[in-house]
């Protein structure tokens, strides 16, 4: 390979490092703006991320595999680039994860503190808030439940609803 072609494949690595490395940031801004809105977590729920652990490591396997034997390419900045689309990928948060802190509550990329959700109940063994419409729920020890009811009723008792199951 010569050299031109091996500085036309780290021209395209670049902007994708550097795109990934910011989305990295963002990210990471987000989670911190998320968890100063909720305060420490109290109870978590998490999407079965088993399989999107199995098929990141099988891809980075399969990429560093081709990485290392592709003669040219410059293989640290390959491999730079592929540790940060890795790292991108294993801090964004799914969908249909949750969380309930002190302050507040998350699901996916939303978090609320306790006076901006629309209506509450915590009933059985979840804490069930509904933001935007749609109603979500997030599984709570039961030990918490007294000590986490009172946190609502401060901050928005007119907002518990009058469902009791």
């Amino acid at each position: 390979m010569d050299d031109s072609t091996r500085f036309a494949l780290a021209l395209a690595l670049l902007p994708t490092l550097g795109l990934s490395l910011a989305a990295l940031s963002l990210v990471l801004l987000a989670r911190g703006r998320i968890a100063g809105r909720i305060g420490p977590v109290l109870a978590s729920e998490r999407a079965s991320r088993a399989w999107l652990r199995v098929a990141l490591t099988v891809t980075a396997l399969a990429v560093a595999a081709v990485v290392v034997q592709w003669e040219g390419l410059p293989g640290t900045l390959a491999l730079v680039t592929l540790a940060a689309t890795t790292a991108l990928l294993a801090a964004s948060p799914l969908s249909q994860d949750a969380d309930v802190g002190e302050r507040g509550v998350r699901r996916g990329w939303s978090a609320r503190e306790f006076a901006q959700i629309e209506e509450w109940r915590l009933t059985g063994e979840h804490l069930r808030w509904r933001l935007r419409g749609e109603w979500h729920a997030c599984r709570v020890p039961l030990e918490l439940h007294a000590a986490l009811r009172a946190r609502l009723q401060a901050a928005c008792a007119e907002r518990e609803s009058p469902f009791r199951a």
